[in-house]
């Protein structure tokens, strides 16, 4: 076996690798292929390919990051898994940020955190996916949460502040597509809260949320709960919350939540290596 820089001329081999062995959306054609495009265009150096009797069995995908690099895939084909195909791609990217003077590797993974712990990558953060099932579930509607509308632009700057902003780019980003999708929590004539969703990318099954701003857990609750009976009255299945928190994940999960096992939806671990 050899590793050698990625050509264009590979693309077709390393779009299969892609859909027979990522379990996430990066198996799409039309979503993975355009990066890989890129990342040969723009960063050749960084683009990896393991070859075995002139047939390739795995790539890595690199992208440069602040003092490092950063690997954006990687799949080995699963006829050659656990051969240590998938460790000799990342020790030639180590090798490639060495002889860069860049001491840091970093990666996202959902799936893999056990592999990259094993070959010395710590995990630095967590993002918890979790989903809730509204379906077969009896949800009644929330009082005082009220569907967002334009006209409420001013009473939301003026009642959540700086977290207006946010809000608001969220809010616009799916005002074509689910504009019916984002509350708002009002008690005693104020803005305590605020959420937008949208329907999921990938499956309209579930209802994500995008943005969330509350100004205590109570808020919080009412907000997903008013999201929850939406999606219920418009036939969706589940809605999705992300948080770096383990205390809002322990909550959510004593809340009847689970964490996400969906490809689409998942956990996302953020690992990170020191070169020395």
């Amino acid at each position: 076996m050899k590793i050698r820089r990625m050509e264009l001329k590979d693309l077709y081999d390393v779009l299969r690798i892609c859909n027979q062995s990522f379990l996430e959306m990066a198996r799409w054609t039309s979503r993975i292929a355009p990066m890989i495009i890129e990342s040969i265009r723009k960063y050749p150096e960084l683009q990896l390919v393991a070859e075995e009797d002139g047939k390739i069995i795995g790539f890595l995908r690199g992208g440069y990051i602040e003092n490092g690099l950063k690997v954006l895939h990687i799949a080995v084909h699963p006829s050659y898994q656990r051969r240590g195909i998938g460790s000799a791609l990342i020790s030639k990217f180590e090798e490639i940020a060495q002889e860069k003077n860049l001491k840091r590797i970093a990666l996202d993974t959902p799936f893999a955190k056990g592999f990259y712990e094993k070959i010395g990558y710590k995990c630095i953060s967590i993002e918890y996916a979790l989903i809730y099932e509204v379906l077969g579930k009896e949800i009644d509607d929330v009082e005082n949460v009220e569907e967002f509308k334009l006209e409420h632009i001013p009473y939301i700057i003026k009642d959540l502040g700086k977290y207006s902003f946010d809000f608001l780019m969220h809010f616009f980003k799916v005002y074509e597509s689910d504009p019916d999708k984002s509350f708002i929590y009002i008690k005693n004539s104020k803005v305590v809260g605020g959420t937008v969703s949208g329907t999921n990318t990938w499956n309209s099954d579930l209802v994500e949320i995008k943005y969330l701003i509350a100004k205590d857990n109570h808020s919080k609750e009412r907000l997903l709960k008013k999201v929850a009976y939406r999606a219920s009255l418009q036939g969706s299945r589940w809605i999705g919350y992300k948080t770096r928190s383990r205390e809002e994940y322990m909550n959510l999960i004593r809340k009847g939540w689970k964490e996400a096992q969906l490809p689409y939806w998942w956990t996302r671990y953020e690992m990170e290596k020191m070169l020395s």
